[in-house]
């Protein structure tokens, strides 16, 4: 599994070793992430609360409002608390490298070991033979990474238990 050259930086040998000073330093970047997009909307808000006509300028800046903080929960603070919560998530394509099949993000606690690692779960479609790839279960599995064959990946749809790397048929018939 090879990282992409903005991410080869932070995964060195595919992984992070997560020390205490680095998750309050992931928690406090997270918060002042959505501080700022809280302070920002606040402004916006304030900025429209005066009465005038409105025009483009006011509607825009509305939409920003809602707007903004919306995608900055999306793109940058829904897959870290995900994370957390989880223990894996897809991985974001701007840290893999485009050569690259799909990856997932593992958190391992092991003790006071705490690791981030860049991984990659695949298995040989049992129905078949293609590559199953870990995908996004929706809409069928909410929340969840399933298996999804790369041939057929509405019909050959696998459970996913990373602790056993083990699945089972959820979509599909075995012949």
């Amino acid at each position: 599994m090879k990282p992409s050259w903005l991410a080869h930086w932070l995964f060195h040998d595919g992984q992070i070793q997560l020390k205490h000073w680095h998750i309050w330093l992931i928690v406090g970047w997270l918060f002042l992430i959505g501080l700022g997009t809280l302070v920002f909307s606040y402004v916006g808000w304030f900025s429209l609360s005066r009465p005038q006509p409105v025009t483009t300028r006011e509607i825009t800046l509305f939409l920003t409002i809602f707007g903004f903080p919306y995608f900055v929960w999306l793109g940058l603070l829904r897959p870290w608390v995900r994370l957390f919560e989880d223990r894996v998530v897809l991985a974001h394509e701007i840290f893999i490298n485009i050569k690259e099949k799909p990856a997932q993000y593992e958190l391992l606690r092991d003790g006071d070991l705490r690791q981030i690692r860049l991984v990659r779960y695949t298995a040989p479609c049992p129905i078949c033979g293609a590559t199953i790839y870990l995908k996004n279960g929706a809409p069928d599995y909410p929340r969840r990474l399933v298996g999804r064959c790369y041939e057929s990946p509405r019909e050959h749809v696998f459970s996913f238990d990373r602790v056993t790397r083990r699945g089972r048929l959820l979509i599909g018939q075995l012949a």
